[in-house]
């Protein structure tokens, strides 16, 4: 049988479509091939349509069809390159374009824009998806699912770690030496800084934080920012693009009016600080915090972190996988798990009820 997995995900800051394969044969995962393909601007400029405005269902189809046809073609880059052929593939754990993700009251929501079936029939291999909900009727958040990844990767039985994973939301694992895991999401990650800088520099993100680095920190935005109710709440919690998104900010904006580099760094800020605040009300005996999604390579941010908090910020490139790849890690484990229908205990991270198999499948 074989052991080779494929993860697959966009990601909620859209910048581009990421694939890896990986090999479970062993206790350790191996990483044997990645590719990472742009996400196309129109498409990009369509779901972010979808996410925050009135749409037909014409639409949403037109926009699913096109996301699976580019996952499809993704993956069958990376398959190309790597010399592997379909039928040596276990299965594809996809897990979509979060459109939305409604969560902390009745009823639970959460929508992934994808069609398993399309990318199943072009690739040649079995595709499961579908994570987040099945949670989420076991009474969960549904997200985040990161953690599951992170205990399996990086837990230490020597060292207490937190792990932060830094996408367009920032979510944060709690990982003690005694094995267990909880985690929770904190916040924006690089969504927010994404948009404004796809606004004000016409570029997908701000390399390595820049241009936030030339803005100075407007403190009263800040705190303003840092009032939302949701930094208050206490975990299982979990939040989305469509909540900290564009209008939410240029509504705060509006009362403290300010340069857009200003802005930047004021978004910056309100990243590191709320990860640095989570950090410290829930994971207050880190000896060490390893940081990994796109997030990580902003080298002003990570500066930020240090500076807020007293103990070593590294990445995961040095602990066994890159940063970027962490997170395609998560849904090839998603894979492996559901097809030996091993059940998966979030109760601790999402609040689930019980722990189950999360997912569904499509065949080849």
């Amino acid at each position: 049988m074989s052991m080779l997995y494929l993860g697959a995900l966009t990601g909620t800051s859209m910048n581009s479509i990421d694939a890896a394969l990986f090999d479970f044969a062993s206790e350790q995962p191996k990483l044997l091939a990645r590719h990472a393909a742009p996400f196309p601007d129109l498409l990009r400029e369509k779901l972010q349509h979808l996410i925050l405005s009135p749409h037909s269902l014409q639409e949403y189809a037109l926009a699913e069809y096109a996301l699976s046809q580019s996952f499809a073609q993704c993956i069958q880059t990376l398959l190309e390159s790597s010399n592997v052929t379909p039928n040596q593939i276990a299965a594809a754990g996809i897990h979509g374009q979060t459109l939305l993700h409604q969560s902390g009251s009745e009823p639970l929501l959460t929508l992934q824009l994808l069609n398993p079936n399309q990318i199943s029939a072009q690739c040649g291999i079995p595709v499961i998806s579908d994570f987040r909900r099945r949670d989420q009727a076991e009474g969960g958040e549904g997200a985040p699912l990161a953690p599951l990844a992170h205990q399996r990767l990086f837990h230490s039985a020597t060292e207490n770690r937190a792990v932060v994973n830094i996408g367009g939301i920032a979510n944060i694992t709690w990982l003690p030496t005694d094995g267990t895991a909880q985690g929770h999401d904190s916040g924006p990650g690089g969504g927010l800084m994404d948009e404004w800088s796809q606004l004000h520099l016409n570029e997908d993100y701000d390399q390595d934080g820049q241009w936030g680095r030339t803005g100075t920190v407007q403190e009263e935005l800040l705190e303003t920012m840092l009032r939302d109710p949701y930094f208050a709440q206490s975990p299982p919690k979990s939040t989305s693009r469509e909540y900290f998104c564009r209008s939410w900010l240029e509504g705060l904006i509006t009362d403290h009016p300010t340069n857009p580099e200003d802005v930047q760094a004021t978004l910056t800020e309100l990243t590191a600080r709320s990860i640095a605040m989570a950090l410290q009300a829930n994971s207050p005996a880190a000896q060490r915090v390893l940081l990994c999604g796109g997030g990580a390579r902003n080298t002003y941010l990570r500066e930020r972190l240090l500076a807020l908090l007293s103990v070593p910020v590294e990445l995961t490139d040095e602990y066994g996988l890159e940063a970027e790849w962490v997170e395609c890690f998560l849904f090839a484990l998603l894979a492996c798990l559901h097809d030996r229908k091993e059940t998966v205990d979030l109760t601790a991270i999402t609040g689930s009820r019980k722990a189950t198999v999360l997912g569904a499948a499509w065949p080849a």
